[in-house]
């Protein structure tokens, strides 16, 4: 039985009580490490591994925001229980929620709404951060809030640390006093102009031992203040790391072990923590899902998994370049657990990123990366706690029984918009056809491969297989009937329209009959009639499985 089938039967334990009950057997009584031993570091250590290894559904990077689609009332109390309810409190449903760990953001390089020794405090200039200012006013931390909250609940928690994020570069954002101090440390200023790294000239540059040493003590100083399970490094937020990146040069070797150095220490720091309070401190980074386009940003992440420095290894984000199964290799060769992050959609096209930002869209991304083989979902900008979302991604067995939506693609391929020529690293299809739409004259046909994890020949539970539907986008106007649609080589039913409610654009939609549809990789082939007044472009092709009836006007 293969992992994606074990995984829908398996049964999820909580991280807290599992990582007690490992404790308690690894190291004979719970909490009591040796420190300063070398028995006791080799306990550490194998407690850390096993609390790696412990599954995680689902974990959420939550970075403050609170999305309710609500303005805030300025009359609620500000308390810390009103605080949670806002951000997390959805996640503890009893027998609901998936979420097994919360990796909590608070805020841009040394501007942190926690409470700190060593970073800048994020004032309230902005409605995002009102509440960690207004409870830190009141002697309160909204990191070691979330932190007892998930121990409470049996969740972990993580802090995350945004190793290079640039929203700082943007006219009239606030720049951290450390950043105007050190104004050598960053990529340039304000106004210079790079044709890489996204341009971004408030990122610190990694080249100079300033930055490395501020990072470290940033991170020790959370490690050691907050009772935090570990820490994210999150080197997609923003993937800019050395000077000659900015410009097309290849990052040197010596900058590449610079950063391995950076780990190390940050490796030794969190096992010293570990050893003085009894229990691990785990490490996890988030990183472009290429072995080579990491290195080549600077961040040998398999001498990082061969060394032992890292725990987790989160990939994707603004793009992907490769299947999932090949990070789920990468990780596994080195005994690390690997997790799909699932950001939100940043396709240009709104009527085309619609679609995929529904739950049927996310669903059918989830169910994907399990079936290749990933030890848990990771979401980003993904942050509506109560989204039933987070009482399904974690579970492929009950993913195959729900409506889903398969596509090209979810975000843009832009790898060089960060790396001079980072496209070279990709193996994954350059169609989201939003991006890349597909010119059709009169007569002629193009092919669109979609990807369906779903064991369709046993269909849901009660035997009933799912019905599917082709969903197509055009720049113009067509008539369904001037449109013919094969998929896997068997002509699709008579096409309708059907009408977006917020987008004044149109979906062409052709039912597939019983059977068409196989496990793996299924064959589009749209062709446009003789007929039609004259070529358009194809800009977006869907698959739709529908498990449950329709509804009314769906």
């Amino acid at each position: 039985m293969n992992h994606f089938h074990m995984l829908g039967r398996r049964s999820f334990g909580r991280h807290h009580a599992l990582a007690c009950a490992g404790l308690v057997a690894l190291l004979g009584v719970a909490g009591c490490v040796k420190p300063s031993t070398e028995k006791g570091l080799a306990e550490l250590r194998q407690a850390r591994r096993a609390a790696a290894h412990h599954p995680r559904r689902i974990i959420i990077n939550h970075d403050g925001c609170y999305y309710d689609g609500k303005p805030q009332n300025a009359d609620e109390p500000r308390t810390a229980e009103n605080f949670l309810k806002k951000g997390v409190t959805a996640l503890a449903v009893p027998k609901r929620s998936q979420v097994d760990a919360v990796f909590y953001c608070t805020g841009v390089f040394d501007l942190y709404s926690h409470r700190s020794r060593e970073s800048e405090f994020k004032t309230s200039g902005s409605n995002r951060w009102d509440w960690a200012y207004e409870l830190a006013q009141g002697d309160q931390d909204d990191l070691q809030i979330v932190t007892d909250f998930c121990h409470e609940h049996g969740m972990e928690a993580f802090w995350s640390m945004r190793m290079n994020d640039t929203h700082d570069s943007a006219p009239h954002a606030e720049l951290g006093l450390w950043k105007r101090a050190h104004p050598d440390c960053l990529m340039g200023t304000p106004g210079d102009k790079f044709p890489h790294g996204a341009g971004r000239w408030s990122a610190v540059n990694y080249g100079q031992v300033e930055v490395r040493d501020k990072v470290f003590r940033i991170l020790q100083d959370v490690c050691t203040t907050h009772s935090v399970d570990g820490v994210e490094l999150d080197f997609f937020r923003h993937p800019i790391l050395f000077k000659p990146q900015m410009t097309g040069e290849p990052v040197t070797l010596e900058q590449c072990n610079l950063m391995t150095d950076l780990l190390r220490r940050i490796r030794r720091m969190t096992e010293d923590v570990g050893l003085r309070r009894g229990r691990p401190l785990l490490l996890s980074v988030r990183v472009p899902d290429s072995e080579g386009f990491c290195r080549a940003l600077g961040l040998d992440v398999s001498r990082w998994m061969q060394e032992d420095l890292i725990d987790l290894l989160v990939v994707s984000g603004y793009f992907r370049l490769n299947s999932w199964k090949t990070s789920v290799a990468w990780g596994h060769r080195y005994g690390v657990p690997v997790y799909a992050s699932l950001d939100e959609s940043r396709l240009a096209e709104p009527f085309k990123a619609m679609r995929r930002r529904l739950p049927e869209s996310y669903r059918g991304r989830a169910l994907q990366a399990w079936s290749e083989g990933v030890d848990g979902i990771y979401t980003f900008n993904l942050q509506k706690p109560a989204l039933p979302l987070y009482w399904e991604m974690g579970d492929p067995a009950l993913l195959e029984r729900l409506d889903k939506f398969y596509s090209t693609g979810d975000r843009p391929l832009r790898p060089n918009y960060y790396l001079k020529d980072g496209k070279l690293f990709a193996t994954q299809p350059e169609d989201p056809l939003p991006e890349h739409p597909r010119l059709l004259k009169p007569g002629q046909s193009t092919t669109v491969e979609l990807e369906v994890p779903d064991r369709l020949a046993s269909g849901s539970e009660d035997g009933e297989k799912p019905r599917g539907e082709v969903w197509l986008a055009m720049t113009d106007p067509v008539d369904p009937a001037q449109v013919a649609v094969r998929c896997n080589g068997i002509a699709a039913g008579k096409g309708t329209l059907r009408k977006e409610k917020k987008i004044p654009q149109d979906w062409l939609v052709y039912p597939l009959n019983a059977g068409t549809l196989v496990t793996g990789t299924n064959r589009l082939e749209v062709t446009l009639g003789t007929d039609a007044a004259g070529p358009v472009k194809l800009q977006d092709a869907l698959l739709w499985l529908r498990y449950s009836p329709p509804t009314p006007g769906s």
